[in-house]
Protein backbone atom coordinates (compact mmCIF):
# COMPACT_ATOMS: atom_id res chain seq x y z
CA UNK A 1 0.00 0.00 0.00
CA UNK A 2 1.11 3.57 -0.74
CA UNK A 3 0.99 6.87 1.00
CA UNK A 4 -2.43 8.15 -0.58
CA UNK A 5 -3.84 4.32 0.05
CA UNK A 6 -2.77 4.47 3.74
CA UNK A 7 -4.41 8.11 4.10
CA UNK A 8 -7.44 6.92 2.07
CA UNK A 9 -8.09 4.09 4.79
CA UNK A 10 -7.16 6.11 7.90
CA UNK A 11 -10.30 8.59 6.43
CA UNK A 12 -12.56 5.82 5.57
CA UNK A 13 -11.92 4.11 9.50
CA UNK A 14 -12.30 7.93 10.93
CA UNK A 15 -15.38 8.11 9.13
CA UNK A 16 -16.91 4.70 10.60
CA UNK A 17 -15.21 5.65 14.14
CA UNK A 18 -17.44 9.02 13.89
CA UNK A 19 -20.74 7.94 12.69
CA UNK A 20 -20.53 4.91 15.54
CA UNK A 21 -19.61 7.43 18.28
CA UNK A 22 -22.57 9.78 17.03
CA UNK A 23 -25.02 7.18 16.85
CA UNK A 24 -23.99 6.09 20.44
CA UNK A 25 -24.77 9.45 21.29
CA UNK A 26 -28.15 9.65 19.57
CA UNK A 27 -28.79 6.62 20.72
CA UNK A 28 -28.35 7.32 24.64
CA UNK A 29 -29.86 11.11 24.08
CA UNK A 30 -33.23 9.01 22.92
CA UNK A 31 -33.04 6.09 25.45
CA UNK A 32 -32.08 7.98 28.19
CA UNK A 33 -29.52 6.79 30.55
CA UNK A 34 -28.35 3.49 29.87
CA UNK A 35 -30.29 0.63 31.90
CA UNK A 36 -28.74 -2.71 32.29
CA UNK A 37 -29.57 -4.91 29.51
CA UNK A 38 -33.49 -3.39 28.78
CA UNK A 39 -35.21 -6.46 26.32
CA UNK A 40 -38.81 -6.18 25.72
CA UNK A 41 -41.14 -8.18 27.95
CA UNK A 42 -37.74 -8.95 30.38
CA UNK A 43 -37.64 -8.72 33.49
CA UNK A 44 -34.45 -6.69 34.76
CA UNK A 45 -31.94 -6.45 36.97
CA UNK A 46 -32.83 -2.57 37.60
CA UNK A 47 -33.52 -1.38 41.10
CA UNK A 48 -37.72 -1.24 40.89
CA UNK A 49 -39.18 2.07 41.79
CA UNK A 50 -42.36 0.66 42.47
CA UNK A 51 -43.57 0.20 46.35
CA UNK A 52 -40.06 2.37 47.33
CA UNK A 53 -41.95 3.35 50.69
CA UNK A 54 -40.69 5.40 53.40
CA UNK A 55 -38.78 3.42 56.30
CA UNK A 56 -41.53 2.98 58.91
CA UNK A 57 -44.75 3.01 57.37
CA UNK A 58 -47.60 0.43 56.75
CA UNK A 59 -47.03 0.50 53.19
CA UNK A 60 -42.85 -0.61 53.89
CA UNK A 61 -43.94 -3.45 55.82
CA UNK A 62 -46.58 -4.28 52.91
CA UNK A 63 -43.63 -4.02 50.67
CA UNK A 64 -41.15 -5.89 53.27
CA UNK A 65 -43.84 -9.30 53.16
CA UNK A 66 -43.96 -8.73 49.25
CA UNK A 67 -40.34 -9.34 49.03
CA UNK A 68 -40.30 -12.96 48.17
CA UNK A 69 -38.53 -13.71 44.85
CA UNK A 70 -42.48 -13.89 43.01
CA UNK A 71 -43.52 -10.53 44.29
CA UNK A 72 -40.09 -9.09 43.32
CA UNK A 73 -40.53 -10.27 39.88
CA UNK A 74 -44.44 -9.66 40.06
CA UNK A 75 -42.60 -5.47 41.02
CA UNK A 76 -40.00 -5.37 37.71
CA UNK A 77 -42.76 -6.61 35.51
CA UNK A 78 -45.03 -3.60 37.03
CA UNK A 79 -42.43 -1.21 36.58
CA UNK A 80 -41.83 -2.00 33.12
CA UNK A 81 -45.93 -2.01 31.90
CA UNK A 82 -45.78 1.91 32.84
CA UNK A 83 -42.46 1.95 30.57
CA UNK A 84 -43.48 3.98 27.64
CA UNK A 85 -40.88 2.90 24.77
CA UNK A 86 -42.31 -0.39 25.49
CA UNK A 87 -44.75 -1.35 22.66
CA UNK A 88 -48.32 -1.71 23.67
CA UNK A 89 -48.15 -5.45 23.66
CA UNK A 90 -45.00 -5.91 25.73
CA UNK A 91 -46.51 -3.27 28.79
CA UNK A 92 -50.08 -5.57 28.62
CA UNK A 93 -47.90 -8.91 28.56
CA UNK A 94 -45.79 -6.85 31.66
CA UNK A 95 -48.74 -6.00 33.27
CA UNK A 96 -50.49 -9.53 32.97
CA UNK A 97 -47.30 -11.44 34.00
CA UNK A 98 -47.30 -9.21 37.06
CA UNK A 99 -50.68 -10.42 37.77
CA UNK A 100 -49.55 -13.77 37.04
CA UNK A 101 -46.96 -13.53 39.62
CA UNK A 102 -48.86 -12.43 42.02
CA UNK A 103 -51.36 -15.28 41.54
CA UNK A 104 -48.96 -18.03 41.80
CA UNK A 105 -47.48 -16.33 45.29
CA UNK A 106 -50.99 -16.51 46.79
CA UNK A 107 -51.14 -20.05 45.26
CA UNK A 108 -48.06 -21.14 46.82
CA UNK A 109 -49.27 -20.02 50.02
CA UNK A 110 -52.13 -21.86 50.36
CA UNK A 111 -50.14 -24.91 49.26
CA UNK A 112 -50.89 -25.05 46.09
CA UNK A 113 -47.74 -26.07 43.93
CA UNK A 114 -47.12 -23.90 41.55
CA UNK A 115 -43.85 -25.38 40.09
CA UNK A 116 -44.14 -27.20 36.58
CA UNK A 117 -47.91 -25.68 35.52
CA UNK A 118 -48.60 -25.09 32.42
CA UNK A 119 -48.22 -21.28 32.09
CA UNK A 120 -51.01 -19.32 32.27
CA UNK A 121 -52.81 -22.06 34.90
CA UNK A 122 -56.56 -20.63 35.46
CA UNK A 123 -56.57 -22.30 38.65
CA UNK A 124 -53.98 -20.05 39.85
CA UNK A 125 -55.18 -17.01 38.60
CA UNK A 126 -58.36 -18.21 40.56
CA UNK A 127 -56.56 -18.58 44.04
CA UNK A 128 -55.46 -15.03 43.65
CA UNK A 129 -59.20 -13.54 42.64
CA UNK A 130 -60.90 -15.60 45.57
CA UNK A 131 -58.11 -14.46 48.08
CA UNK A 132 -58.59 -10.76 47.77
CA UNK A 133 -62.25 -10.85 47.26
CA UNK A 134 -61.78 -9.45 43.77
CA UNK A 135 -64.78 -7.53 42.05
CA UNK A 136 -66.90 -8.46 38.72
CA UNK A 137 -65.35 -6.07 36.84
CA UNK A 138 -61.67 -6.81 38.06
CA UNK A 139 -62.18 -10.52 37.07
CA UNK A 140 -63.10 -9.50 33.81
CA UNK A 141 -60.45 -7.69 33.05
CA UNK A 142 -58.00 -10.66 34.67
CA UNK A 143 -60.53 -13.30 32.77
CA UNK A 144 -59.65 -10.67 29.20
CA UNK A 145 -55.74 -10.34 29.89
CA UNK A 146 -55.53 -14.23 30.49
CA UNK A 147 -57.45 -15.03 26.83
CA UNK A 148 -55.07 -12.51 25.46
CA UNK A 149 -51.98 -14.19 26.90
CA UNK A 150 -52.82 -18.12 25.72
CA UNK A 151 -52.61 -16.17 22.17
CA UNK A 152 -50.21 -14.67 19.62
CA UNK A 153 -50.61 -11.02 20.61
CA UNK A 154 -51.01 -10.03 17.22
CA UNK A 155 -53.93 -12.29 16.45
CA UNK A 156 -56.38 -11.30 19.08
CA UNK A 157 -57.21 -7.16 19.32
CA UNK A 158 -55.84 -6.56 22.85
CA UNK A 159 -58.01 -6.69 25.61
CA UNK A 160 -57.72 -2.93 27.17
CA UNK A 161 -54.76 -0.04 26.90
CA UNK A 162 -51.79 -0.13 28.67
CA UNK A 163 -52.75 2.31 30.97
CA UNK A 164 -56.05 0.11 32.20
CA UNK A 165 -53.42 -2.57 32.52
CA UNK A 166 -51.35 -0.99 34.74
CA UNK A 167 -53.54 0.31 37.05
CA UNK A 168 -55.49 -3.59 37.10
CA UNK A 169 -51.71 -4.79 37.93
CA UNK A 170 -51.05 -2.08 40.22
CA UNK A 171 -54.05 -2.53 42.53
CA UNK A 172 -54.05 -6.49 42.59
CA UNK A 173 -50.27 -6.33 43.54
CA UNK A 174 -50.47 -4.64 46.44
CA UNK A 175 -53.75 -6.30 47.80
CA UNK A 176 -51.69 -9.56 47.08
CA UNK A 177 -49.30 -7.49 49.36
CA UNK A 178 -51.76 -6.86 52.28
CA UNK A 179 -53.24 -9.79 51.56
CA UNK A 180 -50.17 -12.19 52.53
CA UNK A 181 -49.19 -9.51 55.28
CA UNK A 182 -52.60 -10.29 57.21
CA UNK A 183 -51.80 -13.98 56.45
CA UNK A 184 -48.55 -13.47 58.09
CA UNK A 185 -49.92 -11.22 61.08
CA UNK A 186 -53.24 -13.58 61.63
CA UNK A 187 -55.84 -11.07 60.92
Amino acid sequence: MDNQQLEQLAVVIAILAGAAVLGLIVGRLIRGPRQSGVVEGQVTDRKSPVGEPQPGTLRSEIVDKGNSRRMAVSRDYLRDSRRGELSSSTRLKCAWESIYFCCCEVAAGRGRGVDGLEHPDGNIVEHLLRAISASSNERLQVEALFRWSLQPQALLPEPCSPEDAYALAESLHTRTVAFLLSIESGV
